[in-house]
Order: structure tokens, then sequence, then C-alpha cells
């Protein structure tokens, strides 16, 4: 267990587009933080709101199959179609870790992680012989 290393591979974003990437990131972060600070005071709505609520309020409440549709980002499907597109993601990609890390719940991701590295690093035989044969033709 103890020479257990993650690989280094290659940037997911080409240089240009990691800083595009970075400050759009963190326009999105300014932006939240600055509505947070905005809206923060607000305990109940106000004009506004209900101004602008009620209309779609009473036409939502004559559509109830897309209200079903609305709702539906709040189930467990959502989660699970992006974990299953980021896992194959990785995988197409060859970014096994990724997917690996993907599939698994967040306080078991490291620990899974680790004992499939050691399950695939693993000679086959735990014959001393085959494990030095095995370790020669990994390195080469």
């Amino acid at each position: 267990m103890g020479g257990w290393q993650p690989r280094v591979g290659r940037p997911l974003l080409p240089g240009p587009a990691r800083t595009l990437a970075a400050w759009v990131t963190a326009g999105c972060a300014v932006l939240v933080a600055a509505l947070g600070v905005l809206f923060a005071h607000q305990g109940t709505a106000d004009g506004f709101d209900r101004a602008i609520d009620a209309p779609v309020i009473g036409w939502l409440s004559g559509q109830p199959h897309l209200r079903l549709w609305l709702a539906w980002p709040g189930t467990i499907t959502p989660a699970f179609v992006l974990v299953v597109a980021v896992a194959a993601g990785c995988l197409r990609t060859g970014r096994l870790n990724g997917a690996l890390l993907a599939g698994n719940r967040p306080e078991r991701r490291v620990e899974r992680l680790r004992e499939f590295w050691e399950a695939v690093t693993e000679p086959p035989i735990r014959l001393p012989y085959m494990t030095e044969l095995y370790l020669g033709f990994a390195k080469s």
C-alpha cells in the first residue's frame, strides 16, 4: 500500500480555455456573492416577487405535466445521469481515475480508488518467480 501514487495526466482544457474558464468561474462566484448580499435581508416575498410570481403560478396550476417536468431536476435521475456521463467521458478520454472517483460516494472515493489500483497491479499468481516475471513485464 505504500507505493501507490496517482498519475498526473494531461490537462482537461488547453491553456487559453483554462484562462477563460477561470474568468467565467470567478465572475459567477462574484455574481452569486453579490446577489447573496443584496437579498440577505429579505425574509419574505416583496411586491415585485408577488407581481411576477402570481401569473406564473396561475399559469402553471393548469399545466400538471409541465410542473412535473420542471420538478424533474430535483430528483435523483439527473444526478445519476450526470455521474454516468462523467464516468463515461473519463473512460473515453483514458482518465480511469476520474471515472472511479465519479462512480463512488465522496466518503469512499479514495479508498475505492486505492483498492482498484492495488487489485489491478497485483500479480496474477503469487509465486516468487512469477512476481519478478510479472513486474519485469510491467516495467517494459
